[in-house]
């Protein structure tokens, strides 16, 4: 190429326009990349959400806190979990009048519609089993029976205990 063909391109504005749309091309490319990989992200921490985990996790706080008790030694502790964790999204309330509507918050359009996650709620307890020393006694049972219901907001009747 010479000289002066070289000069004659720079003069046209093709070149401007070749630059400008491979610039556009780079662009999307890096931003598109980006993207997957926070997509990727969310679903490597959405499988790391174990409920089984979650209820081993209880039944050892369980564990430490009857063994606290006065009288109480060596509790083993069973936990049953309704369900899984759910999902919590972002929700607009508008109220008017008589009325009020939720409505999920989502970003994006068409195909890039996506909901806003706030969190997750951690799996209901269904029920607390407790086998330990001391759990036949009728004032044992009261005091971790009473215990086990104020921690984890539970009815009486979800948690039994009994002697070893």
């Amino acid at each position: 190429m010479s000289k002066n063909t070289i000069f004659k391109l720079f003069k046209s504005k093709k070149i401007y326009l070749l630059a400008f749309v491979a610039l556009i091309g780079v662009l999307l490319v890096f931003f598109g990349s980006r993207k997957s990989e926070s997509v990727e992200t969310v679903a490597d921490s959405i499988e790391e959400l174990d409920p089984s985990a979650y209820a081993e996790s209880v039944e050892k706080r369980v564990e430490e806190l009857c063994n606290r008790v006065d009288g109480v030694s060596g509790a083993y502790a069973v936990v049953t979990l309704k369900g899984g964790y759910r999902a919590i999204y972002a929700v607009d309330s508008q109220s008017g009048g008589n009325s009020s509507k939720n409505q999920t918050v989502v970003i994006g359009s068409g195909r890039e519609e996506q909901a806003i996650l706030e969190g997750y709620s951690y799996p209901e307890i269904a029920g607390i089993g407790i086998v330990c020393r001391g759990g036949d006694s009728y004032e044992i049972k009261n005091k971790i029976v009473s215990l086990l219901s104020s921690t984890f907001n539970l009815s009486a009747n979800k948690i039994f205990v009994v002697g070893s």
